[in-house]
């Protein structure tokens, strides 16, 4: 219940401190989650969120976990993106659903942004590798990105699932990241 409409959200030292409105006073579902309960590194505030979350992009037999998002908001493929590669659990389940989506909105991005959103996408997907392997660097995520690029363009939309899982793996071995 928020007699204001406001929400607060500080440090435990009171340091700092974020005060927004988020509506009417009154009763307003809001759902807290931590990566990493006790020592968290990143804490995800959702208000007036569905109750079941959502199923992102993933690829067959690699599923990923359900996310949670406001009611009623849709989500375009960059920010699709942006929620698989948001943590760094289930490296492979989340480099092969990255590389579909990058694929899929390739096929239905306006033909005059294809490119520059394309290499958006790849560029998400470079930062993500360099914070899963200490092996990702500016010098080898070059030959890396041009791997990805020159196999997923030639990956029909039929063998997506397979072929996005063959080149996340590869590229994650490359990389010297392990995955169960």
């Amino acid at each position: 219940m928020l007699d204001d409409g406001a929400i607060s959200v500080g440090d435990i030292l009171g340091v700092s401190r974020y005060i927004q409105t988020i509506g009417a006073p009154g009763a307003h579902h809001i759902r807290v989650t931590v990566d990493d309960p006790g020592i968290a590194s990143r804490i995800d505030v959702v208000i007036d969120s569905g109750r079941d979350g959502r199923a992102l992009t993933s690829v067959n037999g690699y599923p990923l976990p359900r996310f949670v998002v406001a009611d009623n908001s849709s989500l375009g493929r960059s920010d699709e993106l942006g929620l698989i590669l948001s943590t760094h659990d289930l490296p492979l389940n989340r480099l092969a659903a990255s590389l579909k989506v990058i694929k899929l909105a390739s096929e239905s991005d306006e033909s005059d942004r294809v490119e520059i959103l394309r290499e958006f996408r790849m560029k998400m997907v470079r930062e993500w590798l360099r914070w899963i392997s200490a092996d990702a660097s500016a010098d080898t995520l070059p030959a890396i990105d041009s791997h990805i690029s020159e196999h997923l363009n030639k990956v029909s939309l039929e063998n997506l699932d397979r072929a996005s899982v063959e080149l996340a793996a590869d590229t994650l071995a490359r990389l010297g990241v392990h995955h169960p």
